[in-house]
């Protein structure tokens, strides 16, 4: 933390006097604002000012000294406020015994700011827990409570697969923890980052307690802390005993019946027993040492070689995306073969090509496929053509065959294959061609250099995802982007033309007219907002013949992100 955020925003000072003194106009409102959203060292300064703030008043009995100012501003400028907890109590303690006797009549105003002042804390700090989760805009600080809103000591940096006990299973990425929060984490992964600076990592299940900015208590469960050099110390505690360390990494495990189990990374760990029996009451370890506390013998022992303890150390901090190939391919793993996709037929799982598909069914609606709403025939012959669940219709597609050659959309990913499947020629509709068409393009690789895979659609098709059902399996994230690359994987002496559509609930989002596999890939980029609802993806022949359209949608991705105002603490 910055200990000079005052010299990098010297009207900061000015506002919070203003603020504690007579509150500010709305434009000096919004200043602030911008200021405490715009740099973390600020916030941290406005959160240590209101905390001594309130500290003064307390010990001063709730009355101002005669100058006007709670608090000296050589005091808030003075780098100890950024010490440890203890030294800033002391300081505190000692601010307070120094306050004149003299007080101001104006007491209650100024106490009726401390409060507002409260409020709007929690507002650009991410205040009340639930309300922030919610999305919810904070009340208007009330002015006949005497409550001040908590301060923040710890934040939800990042999640995978986390699930929480209690009435809302799931928590927000951001979402920031008061003094005395108790966490239970279900199964999953959490990312906790501390007021201090330090981190820790849970691994469901687990239960801990924020006790204070430099400490949480362990109850059940694992956890993996990491300390930077200048962050310490840090604790974790549990009923038997406490963990600590200045700097470095460890991780620790509280079994049912209290016993800790740990390894320390690297650094210097103490490991300290309450009631402890046997020849040690604490043991400072090392890196690659490990120790383990009996909670019903209270004896402590080292572990030399730990190496049965294994924990999750960080999360990933890179951003989701979600490969709408693999939802095609039946959620396949990042290194598994695609080779299965849906029938246009019925809307169903199936695990190899089908017949061409010579008459139009309408809308079908799939069934136990994550993400995917279903399927379609594209012609624009039959006049406005349903793209969606819920009757959302598209009068724009152009009169086509009606036609779908090898009757399934399919997925591939050209970076885990060795080698390319045999030919398949088959006499479908009239004319013999290359059923398999999609994993047998040459060059494939250009249209998916990132390895999410391709979604073959030859003409004529379509398919429907359901961004809601892909928002509820990422709850922690927010869709903001689909991109991907198009483009004809088919080259002919002869010119084969097609069109390549999306859409977003119903209305065109992009549109590409009669490309060849010479005009080679195309990148789109369609921004999400949280009301967009439905995902269409679809290919028609330009000129009524469907004979090597081989389109493919390549590394076809919906981004998923944070909101950027809980990225900091």
């Amino acid at each position: 933390m910055s200990t000079h955020s005052t010299h990098r925003h010297p009207q900061l000072l000015q506002l919070l006097d203003e603020l504690c003194d007579q509150g500010l106009s709305d434009d000096k409102q919004r200043e602030l604002e911008s200021i405490l959203t715009s740099d973390r060292s600020a916030r941290l300064a406005y959160v240590r000012y209101m905390d001594l703030q309130t500290a003064v008043r307390e010990h001063a009995g709730g009355e101002e000294d005669e100058d006007g100012l709670l608090l000296p501003e050589s005091l808030l400028m003075d780098p100890s406020i950024y010490e440890d907890s203890e030294m800033v109590h002391e300081r505190r303690v000692r601010n307070a015994s120094e306050v004149d006797s003299r007080r101001s009549r104006k007491w209650l105003g100024r106490f009726i700011a401390i409060s507002v002042c409260a409020s709007l804390l929690a507002v650009v700090c991410g205040g009340l827990l639930w309300l922030q989760r919610n999305g919810s805009q904070l009340p208007q600080a009330n002015q006949g409570t005497e409550e001040i809103a908590p301060v923040i000591l710890a934040k939800l940096e990042g999640a995978v697969g986390a699930t929480w006990a209690g009435e809302e299973p799931y928590i927000i990425e951001g979402t920031y923890f008061p003094q005395g929060t108790g966490l239970e984490l279900r199964e999953g992964l959490a990312e906790i980052q501390m007021a201090s600076g330090a981190r820790v990592v849970l691994q469901g299940p687990a239960s801990v307690g924020i006790e204070s900015g430099n400490a949480v208590k362990l109850t059940k469960g694992r956890v993996a802390a990491y300390v930077p050099a200048d962050c310490g110390p840090f604790f974790v505690e549990s009923d038997r005993g406490t963990l600590s360390a200045d700097a470095g990494e460890f991780g620790a495990e509280v079994d049912d019946d209290g016993s800790v189990e740990m390894r320390v990374y690297y650094g210097k760990v103490t490991l300290a027993v309450r009631d402890a029996y046997g020849p040690h009451s604490s043991l400072r370890l090392t890196g690659s040492e490990g120790a383990r506390l009996d909670a019903n013998t209270g004896e402590l022992f080292p572990m030399l070689h730990p190496d049965h303890l294994r924990f999750v150390r960080y999360l990933s901090q890179a951003e989701t995306v979600v490969s709408l190939a693999e939802l095609v391919a039946g959620d396949a793993g990042t290194t598994e073969l695609m080779h299965s996709g849906i029938h246009l037929k019925d809307g169903e799982r199936v695990g190899s090509y089908q017949d061409t598909l010579t008459e139009t069914k309408g809308y079908l609606t799939t069934s136990g496929l994550s993400g995917i709403d279903g399927v379609f025939v594209p012609d624009g012959s039959v006049g406005s053509v349903q793209v969606d669940s819920i009757g959302r219709r598209f009068a724009h597609f152009p009169v086509t065959s009606g036609k779908a050659w090898s009757g399934a959309i399919m997925a591939r990913r050209p970076s885990t294959e060795h080698h390319l499947p045999p030919l398949k020629l088959e006499f479908q509709d009239g004319v013999y061609g290359y059923v398999n068409w999609l994993h047998i393009a040459n060059k494939a690789e250009e249209l998916s250099p990132e390895g999410h895979g391709l979604i073959g659609i030859h003409s004529n098709g379509g398919i429907t995802f359901d961004l809601h059902a892909i928002r509820r399996k990422h709850p922690n994230c927010e869709a903001s982007l689909f991109r991907a690359l198009v483009g004809n994987l088919e080259a002919k002496p002869e010119r084969f033309e097609a069109d390549a559509w999306v859409l977003v609930d119903g209305e065109q989002r992009y549109f590409r007219r009669a490309f060849s596999r010479e005009d080679g890939p195309a990148m789109i980029e369609i921004p999400l907002t949280s009301k967009d609802r439905f995902l269409v993806l679809a290919v028609t022949d330009s000129n009524g013949d469907t004979a090597f359209d081989w389109v493919a949608f390549g590394d076809a991705v919906i981004e998923m992100r944070l909101d950027p105002r809980y990225r900091e603490f």
